[in-house]
């Protein structure tokens, strides 16, 4: 049959933007209905009557089977007009079918006069300056196709700007506008920026319309007051900054993301450390112009240091030969200072061979100086080898000592088979490098440790010589047992984690160490080497040359810190993993349901050995009604293929399909869930592994509630040695949490009828497909579950903290696109924007009104005055009053309409004169740390699902004092109390909204209908910082209480850590926390 199309309800196509648009019980008239999916999908699902037009005898006769009405006959003879002059319509549909006539403003025309006076006419059309397009149309190729944006049957086309010319001469009026999408390479065009010239791609990937591949419109016969026009999304707007701060030596990375379209972070803001040695910004990669400009306090500053290789104003152009671009600011710039800045990528990558050659001639001065450096750091490396040579020989000669000469053993006690300083060398310092790893994957050496300064007591600096990589990162560690161990200051960072791209460490590397605002300096070589896996002989001689270096208190102190920290969550595993396997296969046949659980795994290009593991993994399941689906995306590996159908082969619950063409990995995904028949699917990466107990805990999950359909375990990852770290002990069902990050990751089951409602995996969300699907499967969810075990190994490089530059764009774009499409789906208004922590993104309800908000202070009123004033200088939000007792009204008398004297004795009195909608309760000791706090607070509260929220407090020092009370038996804890301002916390726990459960009384937002409905007189008390709120929303007005970053307070009284500090009761003994996980480490 003629374009018998696949229909997807998927609002990111034009059909689903359609449908989505038809309201229930609605009349429909639909011209070119083709296998009629649509037509039948509106009769069924929607309850409408549809009528059709359509040319095709054979189509018509098929949809005329459920069509309410119709007519064969050619659109543009328009007998149709004269067959439904006596009908009108609500909705008229020309799905992709304009583009086919000769003339659609005609067809329009015609249309408008069978429309409703209050109906919609909508429209889908492709878009014919797409990129795919326009890049084939550069090279002279224009290649009409069978379907797609240059299917051949087209007659017209239309911009943006020709559309509205049409509309406005048929009295048609925009309603809503919208675009799908689709990113060059990845649609029936085959054509890459790489086909056009460098010097006009990156003008060509900043087009705003270069990624639009349809138009959708929704037009009316009446002018719409707020139509809703959105802005097209090009997946190339998003741009990423990297801001190195060195801070007492240390290094940390913000990353910074804008968009250069909508100008969204173009200008941001920036408080400086007073402890800030060096600020060094790298806006992009490769070659470009940038315009870029610093400010503090509205005067211009210039970076100290920059490898652009010219400058104008503004303008700075940079060839990126040798390094990325950057700019350099120093402590004496901008320490403790506000520094704004401005960026726009004006070109990047688009220099040819010889003006990159000509640019870069007036850059070798820099190059020298460079060389000198290198010249200079192993001339400094060479003169330790020379030490280390005496050394060696030394122990070589004590060795012999009490070895046979000889013997093959002898040189285990050579010096260079390990890592710990030499006292007698280096008394000043105290450094260990505990291992020496290399990631394949990413081409990445790390080399991790700790050490400080002896006499200072502060953390090393760190260097890696130039020629062992010309790319480093030194991300500080904090390591409380070097901490503990040494005596040392309790908040500072000495361990360090050091990466090193485009580096394979094979047997030695050199590192430079230097003590902070000294001269002093020393070159270290160290040799891969892995204790643990050593022969205990060679163990024993190890450590006894240790000894005789360092001596054996050092030795043991030492031994004994690297063994605390690696047997943490080594013991926590064997304290916590303790299965009898023969008891739980006992359990299993006695299990209600035995489901078959489908594990669908895509494949591409992994280490063979890798894959060995993934899959083993699953044949070491206590569970064993399981069947494997893997897909392997067309790997050019050879020995892939081989391997899948060796164990396909052996193993009949193993299933395999192989690609001809490479996708993606949604794509994959997709085909390994065609191969599935279970009735629960889970998914899987092809290089990580199952825990042996996963689908045992899932299945007994589904025995305990046969309604989860989505089920989701904690998770840990391994190091390329097979080690397991650190554990991610998620939260129980959040779903606030989740509109923030995708925190559910690894291991997911679904219910099939989940991927039947819902589909697979969506390529369009590439990057961030995962997340997509979690929000859609939990939506359509008739229960969440968590189950806290760690099911799922992820195998990453050990503690990588560092900011990967090569990150795709795309990805973060992709995710905020499927929350924006998520909360559309739900009906709820809001904008989705990204923050500055990769991969998090923040949720701004969208408002019409501001209602009235009453503000009532708790404490002891010791400084009202100061409270009043504070509140009326740092709160745009202006609909608001302010509660005080009239006996205050002396101290501080103001006209100011937001204050309200009102006779009261204690603040839960000033709750029966509020006139507000809703009530926030506010300690008097804090002080709003953002103008836009109130509205903040407002954002998730006035959600219907809300029943309270609060915000978060810091101390003066910009510490974490208070960001939501946990509560793990026998103990209620404030959670990332002492961390930074900045820290993200325990995985996004301080710096994205949440539902808790506990939260103390000092900035709480609630109406004042559910507060009146509680017991409020014992919560309104003057002790706010030890009241603690909470379980009465679940239990009494059954709403979620919501904790937000982004109304954030500063606490200003004294020792304010005595003041947030909680005591065991017993009350607390009946509560169970909904949200925590029982697992923790400390």
């Amino acid at each position: 049959m003629k374009y018998d199309f696949e229909m997807t309800v998927d609002e990111q196509s034009s059909v689903g933007k359609i449908v989505r648009q038809i309201k229930e019980n609605s009349t429909v008239l639909e011209f070119g209905p083709g296998n009629g999916r649509m037509t039948n999908y509106l009769i069924t699902e929607k309850k409408c009557q549809v009528s059709i037009v359509e040319f095709d005898e054979e189509l018509y006769n098929f949809v005329m089977q459920f069509a309410t009405d119709g007519f064969l006959g050619n659109i543009e003879e328009y007998k149709w007009v004269e067959y439904f002059k006596n009908t009108s319509f609500d909705y008229i549909v020309f799905a992709d079918v304009l583009e086919h006539l000769v003339d659609p403003i005609m067809a329009l025309k015609a249309a408008k006069t069978v429309l409703n006076p209050d109906g919609q006419i909508l429209i889908s059309f492709p878009n014919l300056a797409h990129n795919s397009a326009l890049i084939g149309l550069f090279n002279n190729q224009l290649e009409w196709k069978e379907f797609g944006l240059l299917d051949h049957t087209h007659n017209t086309f239309y911009t943006q700007a020709g559309f509205e010319k049409v509309f406005q001469s048929l009295d048609l009026h925009i309603a809503i506008e919208e675009f799908t999408y689709s990113q060059v390479g990845q649609n029936e065009i085959q054509t890459a920026y790489e086909d056009l010239p460098e010097k006009i791609r990156y003008a060509f990937k900043m087009r705003p319309f270069g990624e639009v591949y349809q138009y959708f419109y929704a037009l009316t016969k009446s002018p719409v007051e707020m139509p809703k026009r959105m802005q097209p999304i090009n997946s190339h707007f998003v741009k990423q900054v990297q801001l190195v701060f060195t801070l007492d030596g240390k290094q940390e990375i913000h990353p910074l993301l804008y968009n250069q379209e909508t100008k969204e972070n173009q200008f941001s803001t920036h408080d400086i450390a007073a402890n800030v040695n060096e600020l060094k910004i790298v806006p992009f990669e490769g070659n470009g112009v940038m315009e870029f400009y610093a400010e503090i306090e509205g005067k211009m500053i210039r970076p100290s240091k920059t490898n652009a290789v010219w400058v104008n104003g503004k303008t700075y152009v940079f060839t990126g030969i040798d390094e990325n671009p950057y700019f350099v600011f120093t402590h004496d710039q901008i320490a403790g200072k506000t520094l704004s800045f401005y960026f726009n990528l004006v070109d990047q990558n688009s220099f040819s061979s010889l003006e990159t050659q000509v640019l870069d001639y007036a850059h070798q001065q820099e190059s020298v100086i460079e060389r000198l450096k290198e010249t200079h750091a192993k001339e400094l490396l060479a003169l330790e080898n020379e030490k280390e040579e005496l050394l060696t020989k030394t122990a070589q000669v004590l060795s012999r000592t009490s070895v046979k000469q000889g013997s093959e053993k002898w040189r285990m006690a050579e010096l260079k088979h390990y890592h710990l300083y030499q006292d007698s060398l280096f008394p000043d310092v105290k450094l260990m490098v505990e291992t020496i790893e290399n990631d394949p994957d990413r081409n990445v050496a790390i080399i991790k440790g700790w050490g400080f300064a002896v006499a200072q007591q502060t953390p090393l600096i760190y260097q890696v010589p130039l020629f062992e990589g010309l790319v480093s990162l030194v991300s500080p560690i904090y390591r409380k047992d070097v901490n503990e161990m040494f005596g040392l200051p309790e908040k500072e960072k000495y361990g360090f984690m050091i990466e090193i791209e485009q580096k394979q460490i094979e047997k030695v590397v050199g590192l430079l160490v230097s003590i902070p605002d000294t001269t002093t300096q020393y070159a270290f070589k160290f040799q891969r080497h892995n204790l643990d896996n050593t022969p205990w002989a060679k163990k024993a001689r190890y450590l006894l040359g240790a000894v005789r270096q360092q001596g054996l208190r050092n030795v043991l102190r030492n031994r004994k810190l690297r063994l605390e920290q690696a047997d943490q969550y080594d013991k926590w595993i064997k304290e916590n993993e303790q299965y009898d396997v023969a008891k739980v296969k006992q359990e299993i046949k006695h299990f209600g349901m035995t489901p078959k659980i489908s594990l669908v795994v895509p494949v591409y290009n992994v280490e063979e050995k890798w894959l060995r593991a993934c899959i083993d993994s699953l044949k070491n399941q206590y569970y064993d009604n399981w069947e494997l689906c893997l897909a392997d995306d067309a790997s050019p590996k050879a020995e892939i293929r081989p391997l899948i159908e060796r164990y396909v082969h052996e193993d009949a619950r193993i299933k395999a399909v192989f690609r001809e063409q490479n996708g993606h990995i949604s794509e994959a995904t997709n085909s390994a869930i065609e191969l599935a028949t279970g009735e629960y699917i889970g998914f899987m990466d092809n290089d990580d592994e199952l825990a042996p107990q996963a689908l045992y805990e899932v299945v007994k999950a589904i025995n305990e509630d046969s309604e989860y359909e989505f089920i989701y375990t904690d998770e840990d990852k391994l190091n390329l040695a097979g080690k397991r770290f650190d554990p991610f002990f998620k939260p129980n069902w959040n779903p606030t949490l989740l509109l923030g990050h995708n925190y559910i990751t690894h291991f997911v089951v679904v219910k099939r009828n989940i991927l039947d409602k819902i589909g697979g995996l969506r390529s369009e969300f590439n990057g961030s497909q995962d997340y997509d699907f979690v929000l859609r499967a939990t939506q359509a969810a008739k229960k969440v579950h968590h189950i806290p075990v760690i099911c799922y190994h992820w195998r990453t490089v050990e503690t990588s903290v560092a900011f990967d530059p090569k990150s795709k764009e795309y990805a973060y774009v992709a995710g905020q696109r499927a929350i924006e499409e998520h909360l559309s789906q739900r009906d709820i208004p809001a904008k989705v924007t990204m923050t500055k922590h990769y991969g998090a993104y923040k949720v701004d309800y969208l408002y019409q009104e501001e209602p009235l908000v009453s503000i009532i202070a708790l404490g002891e009123y010791a400084r009202v005055s100061l409270w009043i004033e504070d509140l009326l200088q740092n709160t745009y939000y202006s609909n608001i009053e302010l509660l005080v007792p009239k006996k205050f009204q002396q101290a501080f008398p103001t006209s100011d309409k937001r204050v309200s004297f009102v006779e009261a004795q204690a603040p839960f009195d000033l709750l029966e004169q509020a006139n507000g909608e809703y009530i926030v309760c506010l300690n008097e000791w804090l002080t709003p740390k953002n103008a836009d706090w109130l509205k903040e607070l407002l954002n998730p509260l006035r959600q219907e699902t809300v029943g309270a929220v609060t915000g978060k407090i810091v101390q003066k020092d910009e510490r974490v004092l208070n960001v939501g009370v946990s509560l793990r038996q026998p103990r209620v804890l404030f959670d990332d109390q002492g961390a930074t301002k900045e820290s993200i916390g325990y995985y996004f726990r301080s710096v994205l909204p949440r539902e808790i459960y506990l939260a103390t009384m000092d900035s709480l937002a609630i109406r004042k209908s559910d507060l009146e409905t509680l017991d409020y007189k014992h919560l309104l008390t003057q002790q706010p910082t030890a009241t603690l709120f909470g379980p009465e929303v679940y239990t009494t007005l059954h709403q979620k209480f919501v904790f937000t970053p982004y109304s954030l307070f500063e606490y200003i009284g004294e020792k304010p850590e005595e003041s947030y500090r909680l005591a065991w009761e017993d009350t607390f003994k009946t509560l169970h926390d909904p949200y925590q996980n029982p697992n923790a480490l400390n």
